[in-house]
C-alpha cells in the first residue's frame, strides 16, 4: 500500500512532475534528432576516430558491430543515467523527515516499511522511464535504420535492461543522501554536486596499473566501460556488481535512517 501511494504521490508531486518533464523533454528531443539518421554513419570514415578519441576502442566496436543510432542512444542514456536517476529520487525520505510526517506514519507501519516503501516506489519511477525511454529508442532506430529488425529489438532489450539495472545504485545512493539531508533541495543539491565532484576528483587522478582499474569503482559510473562493449559477459558482471552497490548504499541509508528523530 505505501508502494502504491509514494508511486502516485511521485507523479504528481514537483519533484516527481520535474524529473518526468526533464527526461520527456530531453529524450523528445534526442529522438527528434536520431529518428532523421543523425548517428547512422557513427563508426565510419572521420568519426571513428572522434569517437576512438572521446571515448575508447570498446565504444567505437560497439558501434561499428551494433546498430548505431540505438548506440549513440546507449552511451548518451548511460551517462545520463545517474542524473535522472538522483532526480527522480531525491525525495524518499527527506519529505518525511524535514515536516515531521513521519511521526504519524512510524505507529501505523514502522520505520523499516517506509524506507523499503519509498525507495521501492522511488526505483520503480526511475526504471519504468528508462524502460519506456529504451522502447522509445527501439522504435526510433527502426526507423532510422535499415538493419535486421531481430537484431535491433534484441540489442534494445539488453540496452534497456543495462539501463534500468543501472539506474538502481543512484537510487539507493540517495536513499542515504535523503535520509541524512532530511530536505528535498538539499538532498538534490547534495547528491548531484558531490557526485559530479567526486567523479572529476577520480578522473583527474594520475592512476596507473591496479588503482587505474579499482578507484573508479568506488563510484558505480566506474562500470561504465564493462557496459560500453559488444560482448556480454563484461555487462553481466557489471550488472552483478550494481546490485552490490544497492546493497551497500540501503544498507547504509537504512542505518541513517533509523536513527534519525522522528
Amino acid at each position: 500500500m505505501l508502494v502504491r501511494h509514494d508511486l502516485r504521490y511521485a507523479l504528481s508531486s514537483p519533484r516527481g512532475l520535474l524529473f518526468l518533464i526533464f527526461f520527456a523533454l530531453l529524450w523528445g528531443w534526442g529522438f527528434y534528432k536520431l529518428a532523421g539518421g543523425a548517428a547512422e554513419d557513427l563508426g565510419k570514415g572521420q568519426s571513428s576516430l572522434l569517437i576512438a578519441w572521446l571515448f575508447d576502442m570498446k565504444v567505437l566496436h560497439l558501434v561499428q558491430e551494433r546498430p548505431p543510432t540505438l548506440v549513440a542512444y546507449f552511451v548518451a542514456a548511460t551517462w545520463l543515467a545517474p542524473l535522472f536517476a538522483m532526480l527522480g529520487s531525491c525525495d524518499q525520505t527527506a519529505s518525511d523527515l524535514g515536516t515531521r510526517h513521519i511521526r504519524f506514519l512510524i505507529p501505523r507501519v514502522g520505520r523499516a516499511e517506509i524506507f523499503i516503501a519509498r525507495f521501492l516506489g522511488a526505483a520503480i519511477l526511475v526504471t519504468s522511464a528508462q524502460l519506456l525511454a529504451g522502447v522509445g529508442a527501439t522504435i526510433v532506430t527502426m526507423i532510422a535504420s535499415s538493419g535486421d529488425r531481430g537484431d535491433i529489438v534484441a540489442f534494445g532489450a539488453q540496452v534497456t535492461a543495462i539501463l534500468m539495472v543501472y539506474s538502481l545504485p543512484f537510487v539507493a545512493l540517495m536513499s542515504l543522501v535523503s535520509a541524512a539531508m532530511a530536505s528535498v533541495g538539499l538532498a538534490m543539491l547534495v547528491g548531484l554536486a558531490g557526485y559530479v565532484l567526486l567523479a572529476i576528483a577520480l578522473s583527474a587522478l594520475p592512476l596507473e596499473g591496479t588503482a587505474a582499474t579499482i578507484i573508479p569503482l568506488l563510484l558505480p559510473s566506474g562500470l561504465k566501460p564493462h557496459f560500453h562493449q559488444p560482448d556480454m559477459g563484461p555487462a553481466l558482471i557489471a550488472a552483478a556488481a550494481c546490485l552490490i552497490y544497492v546493497a551497500v548504499y540501503a544498507v547504509l541509508g537504512w542505518q541513517v535512517f533509523r536513527r534519525r528523530d522522528a
